[in-house]
This record gives structure tokens, sequence and C-alpha cells, in this order.
């Protein structure tokens, strides 16, 4: 008769399959099974889930399940590179091969950072502040829905005031006669 990985509370398991299983339920958990390994400390207080194969890097950890979550994902031979930050009903920040976005405060897209309907539907509605990086490196902003933004390296608001022509300009007005 074998030992089952999933079995509670207590278990140390090591088989033909090659999966190492600890547990010692609700306290600690060790899991490695086809190179992903999945720790637990106080589950649900903090989990880890990473994966290091050949050219793939993936490491998620977790806090409360949903309150807090850091995770990463980089491919070395394409180049790819994924990082995410959430803290639930607080901040979203994703980067993704050198751009970053988020946004404060981030109520359904703390708990979905990758759905693209949250994403373009739901998260503009409450996001008081906003980011995004350009593929030319340059940082836009919004705060208050555009009351006040960083776009495309200017400064906008809500007036705007045409004081005249710019220096050293003519402003369109023709001289002599």
């Amino acid at each position: 008769m074998g030992v089952s990985p999933h079995q509670f509370p207590v278990l140390r398991g090591q088989g033909e399959t090659e999966y190492r299983v600890w547990r010692v339920f609700p306290f600690y958990g060790r899991s490695d099974v086809g190179g992903v390994s999945s720790r637990f400390y106080l589950w649900p207080a903090y989990r880890r889930k990473t994966q290091d194969v050949d050219d793939f890097h993936y490491r998620r950890d977790d806090v409360g399940m949903v309150v807090w979550r850091r995770q990463s994902v980089s491919n070395e031979t394409s180049g790819h590179r994924e990082r995410l930050l959430t803290v639930l009903g607080v901040l979203r920040r994703d980067q993704e091969d050198g751009r970053s976005f988020g946004q404060t405060p981030a109520l359904a897209d703390s708990l979905l950072p990758k759905n693209r309907g949250v994403l373009t539907l739901w998260a503009p509605i409450y996001g008081l502040f906003r980011w995004e990086t350009q593929p030319d490196g340059s940082e836009d902003w919004n705060a208050l829905w555009g009351l006040v933004a960083r776009e495309n390296g200017h400064l906008l608001g809500p007036v705007h005031f045409d004081l005249g022509p710019p220096a050293g300009t003519d402003g369109g007005r023709t001289h002599g006669g």
C-alpha cells in the first residue's frame, strides 16, 4: 500500500513519481512535484509557489490568499519578463518587458489583475491615480480621472490659459505696410 500525497494532517512521502510532500496542516506544508515547488506557512497566512525549468522562472508569493501578491515570470530565451504586485483594494502594479502599469485604489483589479475586462471596464471607474510607461520610456500618469495628468511629456490640467504666442514669434501678425 502506497503513501498518498494528499493525506491529512502529517505526511512525508517519496515515490516513483518523483514527488516529495511534507505537511503539518495548517502550520506548514511543502510539495515538490515535477519541477514545481510549493510552500505554505500558517495556511492561508503565507504561501509560495516556484518553478525553475531551464530558461523559465516563475515565483508567486501570497499573503492571506488575496490580501497581498507578488509574482514574477521570466523567460531567458525570449527575454520576456513580467512582475506583478497587488495589495487588496489598494494597489495594482504590473511590469511587463520594461513597461510599468498600475493604479490606486485597485478594488477588483487587485483580485483579477490580468483580466482585460476588469482592467478596461471597471478599473478606470475607481482609479484615483493611474500610471503607465510608454514604449519609449516616458511616464504618463493621471490623477482624479484626468483632472490633472501628464501625457506625452506634457502636464495637462482642467483649465488651459492661452496667454498668447510663445516668445520669439510674431503670432501671425505682419509688420510694415
